[in-house]
C-alpha cells in the first residue's frame, strides 16, 4: 500500500493555510462558545462601521482639499484599491468553512483508491508534487516580500531631482508607481500621510495577493496531480483487466486441449471441482436430450465445453463489473474535490 509519511501528507496546504492567516484573510474560525461568537460579531459590526467611516472620510478628503482633476482620481484609485482589499476580506471571511473543508480534504483524498491500482513507483512522484508546491508557497510570498520592499523604500532613499527650486524641495521626493503614490508631492501638504496610507495600502495589498494566488496555484496543482493518478490507474486497471482476459483465455485453451486429448484417449475424468462446476453440472445434466449424442463421453465432453464457457463468461462479467465499480468510485472521488 501506499502510504507516506503523516508529516508529509498534512504538510501539503499548511504554509498556505498559515499565509491566509497572516494576510488577515482568515482571521480564525468560530468558536464553540456563544460568548467569544458574540464577540467576534461585535468586532466585525465595529470594523464595518470604521470602515464605512474611514470611506466616506476619505471621499469628504479628496473632494474638498484637492482642487485639481488629476489628484482626485488619483486618491479615488486609492480609495478603490483599499476597497477591493475589503472585499477579499469578507469573501474569505464568509467562505472560510469552506476554504478550509476543501484544504482539508485534499490532504485526506490524496490516496484515496490509489494504492490499489497503482504501484509504488507513484510515491516518489506524489512527494515531489507536494514539496514542488511548498517550494512556489515559500517562493511567491518572497518575490511579493522583496518588490513592496523596493516600492516602499524607494521614496526614502531615492534621489531628487532639481526642478529649479531651492534645497527645501529636497524633503519631498518623487515616488515610484502613480497609482500607489501620488505625484507634485511639492505641493502637496499632506505628503507625509498619503505615504503612510498608501504604503499600508500596497502592503496590504499585495499580502493579499500573495495569499490568494499561492492558495489558488497549490490547489490547481493538487487537483492536476489527482487526475494524473486517475489517469495512471485507470491504465493500470486496464492492463490487469487485459492479463485477467488473457490469462482467463490461456486457461480456457489449455484445458480444450487436455480434453481433447483424454476424448482421443477414452478417459474423461471429473468434470469440475468448483462449487460453479458442480452446480452447472447437476443442471446440464438434466438436459442431456438436447445434445444429439447418446455416448456417455460425447455427453461428458459437451458438459465440459459448456462448463468452460460458463466459467469463462462469469469471468468477463466479474472483471467488467470490478471495473464499473472503480470507475464510478474514481468519478465521484473527483467529483468531490472539484
Amino acid at each position: 500500500m501506499c502510504i507516506i509519511e503523516q508529516q508529509k501528507i498534512s504538510g501539503c496546504l499548511d504554509l498556505n493555510i498559515f499565509l491566509l492567516k497572516a494576510a488577515a484573510a482568515w482571521p480564525g474560525d468560530i468558536s464553540a462558545s456563544r460568548w467569544k461568537n458574540s464577540l467576534y460579531i461585535c468586532c466585525k459590526i465595529v470594523l464595518g462601521l470604521l470602515a464605512s467611516i474611514c470611506s466616506f472620510g476619505v471621499m469628504w478628503y479628496c473632494f474638498t482639499v484637492y482642487d485639481s482633476l488629476e489628484n482626485v482620481i488619483e486618491n479615488v484609485v486609492v480609495l478603490v484599491e483599499m476597497t477591493n482589499l475589503g472585499a477579499k476580506a469578507f469573501s474569505f471571511n464568509v467562505y472560510k468553512k469552506e476554504l478550509y473543508y476543501l484544504m482539508e480534504s485534499i490532504p485526506r483524498n490524496f490516496f484515496v483508491d490509489v494504492s490499489c491500482h497503482i504501484n509504488n513507483v507513484q510515491t516518489p512522484s506524489t512527494v515531489s508534487t507536494i514539496n514542488y508546491v511548498r517550494r512556489i508557497t515559500i517562493g511567491m510570498p518572497t518575490l511579493y516580500m522583496f518588490t513592496v520592499a523596493a516600492m516602499v523604500s524607494h521614496p526614502l532613499f531615492a534621489q531628487s531631482e532639481d526642478h529649479g527650486q531651492n534645497s527645501s524641495y529636497t524633503s519631498h521626493k518623487d515616488l515610484l508607481f502613480k497609482t500607489w503614490y501620488p505625484h507634485m508631492t511639492d505641493e502637496n501638504s499632506y505628503y507625509e500621510i498619503q505615504y503612510l496610507c498608501q504604503t499600508i495600502c500596497a502592503t496590504f495589498t499585495a499580502s493579499f495577493v500573495v495569499a490568494t494566488d499561492v492558495t489558488s496555484i497549490a490547489l490547481l496543482a493538487y487537483l492536476a496531480f489527482q487526475f494524473q493518478l486517475l489517469n495512471d490507474s485507470v491504465r493500470d486497471m486496464s492492463k490487469n483487466v487485459m492479463l485477467k482476459l488473457k490469462t482467463d483465455t490461456r486457461d480456457r485453451n489449455a484445458r480444450s486441449e487436455s480434453f481433447k486429448g483424454l476424448e482421443k484417449t477414452g478417459k474423461i475424468g471429473r468434470v469440475s471441482d468448483s462449487p460453479m462446476g458442480n452446480s452447472r453440472l447437476r443442471e446440464l445434466q438434466g438436459h442431456r436430450k438436447r445434445y444429439s449424442s447418446g455416448d456417455e463421453n460425447d455427453n461428458a465432453g459437451s458438459i465440459q465445453i459448456a462448463l468452460d464457457e460458463t466459467e469463462t463468461e462469469s469471468a468477463q462479467r466479474e472483471i467488467e463489473a470490478e471495473t464499473l465499480r472503480y470507475l464510478k468510485s474514481c468519478i465521484r472521488h473527483h467529483q468531490s474535490l472539484l
